[in-house]
């Protein structure tokens, strides 16, 4: 059994952690500042972050201890060179517990469902004239023999996703092999394995109401609808590199005010209602959060703070990946001019939440993704997608307008070449 371990996300704990513990209603976004010397904004953060104390300064919203071990996975006893069980891996996902079997074996199984009238691990539950019981305890299946199934059958441990929560389903690992070499791809239960990039895909919670707690990444998203020209740089996309400590700071603009996201950062923002709702388009979610504080304006079509509430009454907020967007969902046309351009990761949530494909992308790769006829396109470095039709009028019609990179992955898989 791969062994996966349990990882320390947070440094809160205690009464301190119990009472900063995030909540659905909090205005903070993961990450944001949430205490400090002189700061007088929200103490609260979103639910499954921690108000956590790095220094005097500053406290931010970070992510709460997780337990990484998958679910019927070992959680005591010894390892496979006889070594005693690492004390960071004795623990078990939400609706578990860490039962004892021997010395050598504990296991994390569903909490209140050991049945101990039923036969333990490898003992025999079946079989011509056997007359005991054939239930098996709590992460044991009852199985036949394959080589004499007529006669005995045994509780082996029921196929369990060595993958954990969170944890990385594909791509590639840590030593450049193809992920699919050495491991699986699938997740534990509630869990889907979504991708990101060539190189990684990751277990994401399946329920699209919930904010996916992932690592801090964010992704870059542009509207640049004439030439398709997005790219998934990581990243965070600020108003500006003007950094400042105060609004003096700031000479450019009608209104130019000094935004402080963090100790770690600031920069300065024109808080004109003209020159903010251009600004405010490319900003990252807890960037802009604090731009609307200080310039005392929202952003048309954007919902940083990841709610239904920040959109118009007949728009939804999609929120992904630090990636934000009011969206309809009334109509597919809608929904296609809004999602040509956004992240993956930011597609598949939507898709989920409105009930509509992007009949534009392939967020996947997949060529499932895309209609009958058409096949899904992947430039180059993996972060954007599109779904192409091959045939050569319809490509030579299309194909102008495409970034360089999208053209030079089409022509490739397309076998054709774009007459500009």
């Amino acid at each position: 059994m791969k062994v996966v371990p349990y990882i320390i996300l947070s440094t809160a704990t205690g009464a301190s952690a119990a009472a900063l513990r995030g909540k659905d209603d909090c205005d903070n976004a993961p990450w944001d500042q949430c205490g400090g010397t002189g700061f007088d904004g929200d103490s609260c953060c979103p639910a499954g972050y921690s108000c956590t104390y790095q220094n005097d300064y500053f406290s931010g919203c970070q992510l709460d201890d997780l337990c990484l071990v998958v679910q019927y996975g070992q959680c005591d006893g010894q390892d496979s060179d006889g070594n005693a069980w690492p004390d960071d891996q004795k623990c078990c996902p939400d609706g578990f517990e860490c039962s004892y079997t021997n010395q050598y074996y504990s296991q994390c199984i569903e909490k209140g469902s050991n049945n101990t009238d039923c036969s333990a691990p490898y003992d025999q539950c079946g079989g011509k004239d056997y007359n005991g019981t054939t239930c098996c305890v709590s992460g044991y299946e009852c199985t036949e023999d394959e080589t004499n199934p007529e006669w005995f059958s045994g509780c082996t441990p029921i196929p369990v996703c060595t993958n954990p929560a969170w944890g990385q389903c594909g791509g590639v690992d840590a030593d450049g092999n193809d992920w699919m070499e050495n491991h699986d791809d699938c997740c534990p239960a509630g869990f889907t394995c979504e991708y990101d990039s060539q190189y990684y895909s990751q277990c994401k919670e399946s329920t699209s109401t919930k904010k996916t707690i992932t690592k801090k990444r964010t992704f870059n998203f542009l509207k640049a609808k004439a030439k398709q020209a997005f790219k998934g740089t990581k990243g965070r996309i600020h108003a500006k590199d003007e950094t400042c400590k105060t609004d003096s700071d700031c000479t450019d603009g009608t209104d130019p005010h000094c935004v402080v996201e963090s100790e770690f950062y600031s920069a300065c923002v024109d808080c004109d209602p003209s020159s903010f709702s251009t600004q405010c388009q490319f900003m990252s979610a807890s960037f802009l959060n604090a731009s609307e504080k200080t310039c005392s304006q929202t952003c048309e079509g954007r919902c940083p703070g990841g709610s239904d509430s920040e959109c118009p009454s007949d728009e939804s907020c999609i929120y992904a990946d630090g990636a934000d967007a009011c969206v309809d969902c009334s109509s597919q046309s809608a929904f296609d001019e809004k999602c040509s351009y956004m992240s993956d990761d930011w597609i598949i949530s939507a898709q989920d939440k409105c009930g509509l494909d992007c009949t534009t992308r392939c967020p996947t790769h997949s060529d499932s993704d895309c209609a009958d006829g058409l096949i899904c396109v992947v430039q180059s470095d993996g972060y954007f997608d599109q779904c192409i039709d091959c045939t050569k009028d319809s490509f030579e019609e299309e194909c102008k307008f495409w970034s360089d990179d999208i053209r030079s992955a089409a022509e490739e898989a397309c076998d054709l070449t774009c007459e500009m």
